[in-house]
Order: C-alpha cells, then sequence, then structure tokens
C-alpha cells in the first residue's frame, strides 16, 4: 500500500471542462483531508479485470460510465458514484439536479410558444439519461406526443456528435422549433452545423444546453444553457467516500446538487432583459447589511451552491468580506480615495472571480452599485458618496478589463509553449525508444513510468514490467525492469508530485494501447489541472496526446523487431535452400564442378559462404571448376565472396579455375589491386578438361 490513504477516480473521459472542474473539487477536499488520488483512465470492467491499482486506494469514485461496476464491488472497498444511472442504486451517488434543470428549459420553450423540441444526446451517460427522462415527462405532462425523429441518441458528449445529429435532422426534414441537448458542447455542434446550412438561431430553432461551461459565453449566439456546480460534484463525492473510508455506513442515496436554467440569445431572451431584471431587495440599512451583501454577491458569483443553513459567506469566498469592506470604507469616506492595488488583485485573482463569465461579472458589479445606492440614499453627503461610489465601480470595471487582457496574452502564451511542447515531444518519440520517457520534462510532471504487460503464472495477477521512469528532481532507487502486480501499480511512493504545492500525491494513469494491442500502463504523477478557466485542462490534453503517441511508437519498434526477426529467418531459409540444392558435380577423379550462377549472389549471406565451402570439401578434389557463366556483373561484394571461396578451398590443397566468364569480368579479375588476378580462366568444362590432360 502507499504510505497514506488514496482516492481512485475512474472515469472514460479525461479531457474538457466537466472533469476539470470535477477534479478541481474533488483535489479541493483531498487537499484538506490529505488524502492522494490515483485516476484511472478507463472503466470499472477494465479495472476490476486487470485489477489495477487494488492495493494503492483505498475507495473508489465512478464518473459518467458504470459498467462493471458490481465486479469492481467485489474487491470490497467502497464506492460512490457520479453522474451514473444504475438501476436499484447499491451506493451513495452525486447527481446534478438534471430533473429540475430540465423542467426549467421545458418550461422556458413551452412557454415561447415551442411545441416540437428535439432531444439530441449521450444517453448512456447518467446525467443524460436523467435529462432525457426529464424531457420526456414534460412533453407528457404538457399532452405533446413524443416524435421518434426529435430524439436523435449519439455515443459521445462531444461537439462533433452534435454536427452529425444536426445534419441528420435537416436530412431527415425535421421541422423542430427548438432543440434540447444533453451537455453543452452537443449543443454547440448542433448550433454550428444548422447554421452552416443557413437557419436562423433563436428565429428558426431555439437551441439550449446544459452545464453552462465558459464556452457557452461566446456562441454565436450565447447559448442558453443549465448552469451547474461540476466542482461541487467532485467535492461532495469525495466528501462521501472519505466517510466510508473513516468506518462510517454508507446509506445507497443520491444526492442532488442545484441547478440554475440561464436564459440566453439562443432561446430569445435577450441580455437587455435579463439586465433589466437584476436586484436586491431587504438590504437597507440593517445593522447585519454587510452579512446580506455578501450573501447576495456569493449567491452572484456561485450560482446553485445552497448557502443555507452552511458554510458561511466567508467560507465559500474568503475575499468577500474585503470587497464589502471596500464598499463601506468608499462610502464613509470624506474624498475619493485610491485603491490598494495589492487588495484589488487579492479580489480579482481568487478562483470566484477568475472563474467567472462576462455577465456574472457584470452582475456582480450591479449588486454592488445597488446595495452603494441604498446606503447612500439618507446621507447627509449623498452626492459626495455617490461620486465616490461611481469612482469605485468605475476602477473595478477597468480592472477587471485589465486582468481579462493580462489573462488573454498569458492563455495566448501558454497555447504557444504548449504547441511547441508537444511537437518537441512528437521529436522526441521518433527519435528515441518508447521506453525513455523523459519527453515528461515538457509537461508539468513531477515524475512518471512506463509498464509493460509481463506474462504471469496461473492464476495469478497480471504484472507490469517497468521499461521506463522519468523523475524531474534526480534520486531514488528507480530503475527499468522492476516487476509490479497489477494491484500495486502505480508506485505512489515513487512517484512524487514535485509540481503539488499541498503535500498530496495526484496520479493519472492511462491504459497505452493502439487499435491492435494492449501495450501496458503510463502513470503520470504532477499537478493534472490548471485552475485556470481560460485554459481548458491544458496539462491534461498533452498527456492523452503523447499517450497516443506513445502506444504508436511502441507498435512501431514491435513491427521493426518484427521484420528484423522475419527478415533473418527468410535469410536462414534462402541460406538453407542454396545449401541444400548446391550442385557439387564429380567429373573424373579430382575433380569436381559448381555452377554458381544462381548460387552466388549480392543478397548472399556472407556467413553462409562457409557453408558453401563445407559441401565442396565434403568431396575431396584436387582440382575445383567455378562456373560463373550465370553471373552476369561483379560487383565488390561478390568478388569478395569468389576471394573468399578461392582462399578457403585453397588452404586444403585445391586448385581453381573459372568457366564461362564474362570477358569484362575477367578484365576485372585481372586487375593488379583484384585477390584474383592469378586465377586460370577457360571457356567451358571441355577446354578445362583437356587443359587439365595436359599437366
Amino acid at each position: 500500500m502507499s504510505h497514506r490513504r488514496a482516492i481512485g477516480l475512474i472515469t472514460r473521459f479525461i479531457s474538457g471542462r466537466f472533469f476539470e472542474q470535477f477534479m478541481s473539487g474533488l483535489q479541493t477536499v483531498a487537499w484538506q483531508h490529505q488524502v492522494d488520488i490515483v485516476v484511472i483512465h478507463g472503466t470499472p470492467e477494465y479495472v476490476a479485470s486487470t485489477q489495477i491499482a487494488k492495493q494503492r486506494v483505498d475507495g473508489w469514485i465512478v464518473l459518467t460510465y458504470p459498467k462493471g461496476i458490481d465486479l469492481l464491488a467485489e474487491q470490497g472497498k467502497p464506492i460512490v458514484t457520479s453522474s451514473c444511472s444504475i438501476p436499484d442504486q447499491k451506493f451513495p451517488a452525486v447527481l446534478p439536479d438534471n430533473r429540475q434543470g430540465m423542467e426549467s428549459v421545458m418550461e422556458h420553450l413551452l412557454a415561447r410558444g415551442c411545441r416540437k423540441i428535439a432531444f439530441v444526446g449521450d444517453t448512456a451517460i447518467g446525467d443524460i439519461q436523467e435529462r432525457f427522462k426529464a424531457y420526456l415527462a414534460a412533453l407528457e405532462k404538457n399532452g405533446i406526443p413524443v416524435d421518434q425523429q426529435c430524439i436523435i441518441r449519439t455515443d459521445s458528449p462531444l461537439a462533433d456528435r452534435g454536427e452529425q445529429a444536426a445534419r441528420r435532422l435537416i436530412e431527415q426534414k425535421v421541422s423542430c422549433t427548438a432543440v434540447v441537448a444533453g451537455n453543452d458542447w452537443t449543443a454547440i455542434g448542433v448550433m454550428r452545423e444548422l447554421q452552416a446550412h443557413g437557419v436562423r438561431i433563436p428565429d428558426d430553432i431555439a437551441i439550449v444546453g446544459f452545464d453552462d461551461i465558459p464556452e457557452a459565453q461566446i456562441t454565436n449566439p450565447p447559448l442558453s444553457t443549465v448552469r451547474q456546480r461540476t466542482d461541487e460534484l467532485g467535492a461532495t463525492a469525495a466528501r462521501l467516500l472519505l466517510a466510508q473510508m473513516a468506518g462510517q455506513p454508507a446509506e445507497a442515496k443520491t444526492h442532488y446538487i442545484p441547478t440554475t436554467f440561464i436564459p440566453r440569445e439562443s432561446s430569445g431572451n435577450s441580455l437587455i432583459h435579463r439586465i433589466s431584471q437584476w436586484n436586491i431587495d431587504g438590504l437597507g440599512n440593517a445593522p447585519l447589511w454587510r452579512a446580506a451583501l455578501a450573501k447576495e454577491l456569493v449567491r452572484v458569483l456561485l450560482p446553485a451552491l445552497p448557502l443555507d443553513p452552511t458554510p458561511s459567506p466567508a467560507h465559500v469566498w474568503p475575499e468577500v468580506d474585503k470587497l464589502v469592506r471596500l464598499l463601506s470604507d468608499t462610502i464613509e469616506h470624506t474624498a475619493v480615495q485610491a485603491l490598494d492595488p495589492h487588495l484589488l488583485d487579492s479580489i480579482l485573482s481568487s478562483p470566484p472571480i477568475l472563474n467567472a463569465n462576462p455577465e456574472i461579472l457584470v452582475e456582480m458589479l450591479r449588486v454592488l452599485e445597488l446595495a452603494g445606492v441604498t446606503l447612500i440614499a439618507n446621507r447627509q453627503d449623498s452626492a459626495q458618496a455617490r461620486q465616490r461610489l461611481s469612482a469605485l465601480l468605475d476602477q473595478l470595471h477597468i480592472e477587471i478589463i485589465r486582468s481579462y487582457r493580462r489573462r488573454q496574452t498569458s492563455s495566448q502564451r501558454t497555447m504557444q509553449e504548449t504547441l511547441l511542447s508537444q511537437y518537441t515531444i512528437s521529436q522526441l518519440l521518433q527519435r528515441n525508444p518508447p521506453e525513455q520517457i523523459d519527453w515528461l520534462k515538457e509537461t508539468p510532471m513531477g515524475s512518471g513510468c512506463l509498464g509493460l504487460w509481463a506474462p504471469s503464472g496461473g492464476d495469478q495477477s497480471p504484472n507490469l514490467s517497468i521499461a521506463g521512469w522519468y523523475q524531474r528532481e534526480a534520486g531514488g532507487t528507480q530503475r527499468a525492469g522492476m516487476m509490479y502486480p497489477a494491484p500495486q501499480f502505480p508506485p505512489l511512493d515513487l512517484l512524487p508530485s514535485t509540481a503539488e504545492q499541498k503535500g498530496i500525491t495526484t496520479c493519472l494513469v492511462m491504459n497505452v494501447q493502439t487499435a491492435d494491442h494492449d501495450w501496458g500502463m503510463l502513470a503520470v504523477s504532477g499537478p493534472l489541472i490548471s485552475h485556470d478557466p481560460w485554459l481548458e485542462d491544458n496539462t491534461i490534453n498533452m498527456i492523452e496526446i503523447c499517450g497516443g503517441y506513445l502506444g504508436l511508437a511502441l507498435e512501431r519498434e514491435a513491427l521493426r523487431e518484427s521484420l528484423r526477426r522475419s527478415s533473418e529467418i527468410e535469410q536462414a531459409l534462402a541460406d538453407r535452400i542454396r545449401q541444400l540444392s548446391l550442385p557439387v558435380v564429380p567429373l573424373q577423379d579430382g575433380v569436381v564442378l559448381l555452377p554458381l550462377g544462381g548460387i552466388l549472389t549480392p543478397e548472399q549471406n556472407p556467413e553462409s559462404i562457409a557453408g558453401i565451402v563445407d559441401d565442396i570439401l565434403k568431396q575431396p578434389a584436387a582440382e575445383l571448376l567455378l562456373d560463373l557463366s550465370g553471373i552476369s556483373a561483379l560487383d565488390e561484394k561478390l568478388e569478395r565472396m569468389l576471394a573468399e571461396i578461392v582462399r578457403k578451398v585453397a588452404q586444403h590443397g585445391t586448385r581453381v579455375t573459372f568457366l564461362g566468364a564474362r570477358a569484362d569480368i575477367q578484365r576485372r579479375m585481372g586487375d593488379k589491386k583484384s585477390e584474383l588476378g592469378g586465377i586460370k580462366h577457360q571457356p567451358g568444362v571441355v577446354q578445362a578438361l583437356e587443359q587439365l590432360k595436359r599437366i
């Protein structure tokens, strides 16, 4: 076992906003409780069948795809599922409130007059299956018959599947008035393809997604969606699992995380209308106005997160008290004050601000403005206080825009560096053996190892032989050839996360495979997510791409080795065939004939010369007639082979005569530099035998 407890996360998808935000919440709880995290890229079925990491983790979180979870449960470890739909739920589960979110979507569309509403999504994912059921229930509730042509199930939640679904709707001439997608990326794909075919959104068709990823804000038009707190899904799942790991009884209960419908332009809701609805009531000048304002600011910045009865707003967003105090000081001062740049930076660089979309930031400023206006309404210096409030809001606007531009520039630079790193890695994998995984230095990973499947005896667990190690910091006892049973892989104690700042190891285990072969596992340890909303899990995307490169490199090396062995076997067989068919013809006592045409070729393996000589010497002779009539040209290689034969038979007292050599070959042999210059030539066998009689 590792030196401390570890949470195992099993997931099919390790890229995208959903995984990044889920990991952010999971990692926050892991830091608080000082437990390691092992992310397995796969399914419960694969983890159970290989037994990977069985002895390295103390409990499992299964994300989105539960296939094989009953096999996984046989390990006897605590299990929590998230975003999975399982009949007869046997484990604690964490889900966004998909039903409530989809009900809000359908109410919005029906109120807009939409009756023929299509659904597009990967219903194999538990969350999307729940959303689909809520969609069907809303149709039934409103007396709308289900049109099967309006239901398109995809096999992935990615944008390209949305594009395919849109093409299908167009080809089938489905005249729907709205499309509800199971997630935002699918909705974005649908929108792109419909617009490419001239469909106007929302005039012709309304589009709604689910998740509220950052990209939903920058589509044209902005995408209506349902906002969910994916980070809270991860945090809640981690807390439930840790409770089981501590020995607390587990109730097979579903825990729902609130969702909020966000109407935008893609379904006909204008931004101006939404802004006009922003208001805060009941703030007044009560003694507790600061607490009320803090709660309202957190509600705006972190929507869909319940704050009653706890935690307190300051616990959720520690900087909220600084912002409230900044507003209070601005109103109380008698003159416009320059703002402390360090204070501004601490507020604007906090995660809730960094992760907020433009609408949320503008609404936050509106809340501050309305609160300020309420507070200065009855002041004697209300005109001056309003001036101070305007100066504060203007400076916050400016600093937010500056922060945006800085982050935009930083993200562009980071993307350029990432592309360069990916190119460098591809070159390293082409030049070096695949077992050499020093290319990890181009990533933020602190350490890593490559384990290749190795045979195991009987019913024992499969083994992983360590083919390559990497550590950013030198030291340790790592060496290639170490063997780990699958349940003990990855070796967390030898994979320190040197880049982590809070003392836990976060390890990703990826299956390295190609279309036809499962090679083994790549384990890397380090910061898997960037916590930067501008960079969609940049690190993990790079690792995933490199894992694909690595599988191809292993396949390439295996193919090279296979071709080399096949070539050796083919050459050995060819040599043996030549030896078996070598026509050493006895002509008379002490004289033998060997036709070399077709036997001695440039492709001839030099090692087979010894075999030819052995066959000649099986019939002791004083004279050897080498027939060269079948040789059309003599290059340096053939010349060396002939010289080798002559030299070896001469060592046994046999003289050599060449027969039927072409004139140009005779001239080449007659060159003073040739080792064959002293050998006699005859046109054919008859002439050679007559010459021998005269001797």
